[in-house]
């Protein structure tokens, strides 16, 4: 579990994040896994699934980015980066490094992670049932990780600055000023400040202050227009 928990936390502080495999599908399928996790915020860093040996060097001061490369190309990997500076996930030997430490709140559940440890050996389900013991599970797993996000997020929404300055900011906006975090952090965990300490959190905030801007606030604030005040007067 903590082979997933452990990158989605690197991912969300915008860490240096590499996963090496002889097998570009392995890598690929738990690099996708991980921004589907990832989700309601969107990766807003350099992702290469599959990033060619020559291209490496050219990502080496490159402040936080997500690659997989083959991992015949470890020695190289050593010479090319600063490996002190990155989440390395070699999948072939199953040796990690650099990981950040859990919060609390992350940490899974005993049940949960009896679940995975069982679709690990399937002998141990009748085999009538394994297909549905491993659906189960991935809907277990689905809800643990969103639950994650969604504490790790809590009730942003109450924070959002409206005011008609910032009109102009709707296509430029800066979290900093559309955005109340003083109050928001009085609120919710530590483990939250990435939003205002990440281009992932920023990018989140923006996006959803332009949606709730249009459908909410200016239907609240918006003068009524003529044609609702003439449909108004007649109902009464």
């Amino acid at each position: 579990m903590e082979g997933i928990s452990q990158p989605l936390l690197a991912l969300l502080e915008e860490r240096r994040v590499l996963l090496l495999a002889r097998d570009p599908r392995v890598q690929c399928l738990l690099i996708e896994t991980l921004l589907q996790l990832l989700r309601p915020l969107c990766l807003r860093t350099v992702y290469m699934p599959y990033l060619p040996v020559s291209m490496l060097a050219s990502l080496k001061d490159q402040p936080s980015f997500l690659l997989g490369m083959h991992s015949k190309y470890y020695s190289y990997v050593k010479d090319t980066l600063d490996l002190s500076s990155v989440t390395l996930l070699h999948l072939d030997t199953q040796v990690y490094s650099n990981l950040p430490e859990l919060p609390v709140s992350w940490q899974v559940d005993s049940k949960l992670r009896s679940q995975v440890s069982t679709v690990n050996d399937l002998s141990k389900v009748k085999k009538s049932l394994q297909e549905q013991f491993i659906s189960q599970t991935t809907l277990a797993l689905r809800k643990h990780f969103l639950s994650l996000m969604t504490a790790s997020l809590g009730d942003y929404l109450p924070f959002f600055l409206f005011s008609q300055k910032y009109k102009t900011a709707l296509h430029e906006a800066r979290a900093q000023e559309i955005f109340d975090f003083e109050a928001y952090y009085e609120s919710v965990s530590t483990q939250s400040h990435f939003l205002q300490s990440t281009r992932l959190g920023s990018h989140f905030l923006e996006s959803t202050y332009q949606i709730i801007y249009h459908t909410e606030y200016l239907q609240v604030c918006a003068p009524p227009s003529e044609a609702s005040l003439r449909e108004f007067i007649s109902v009464q």
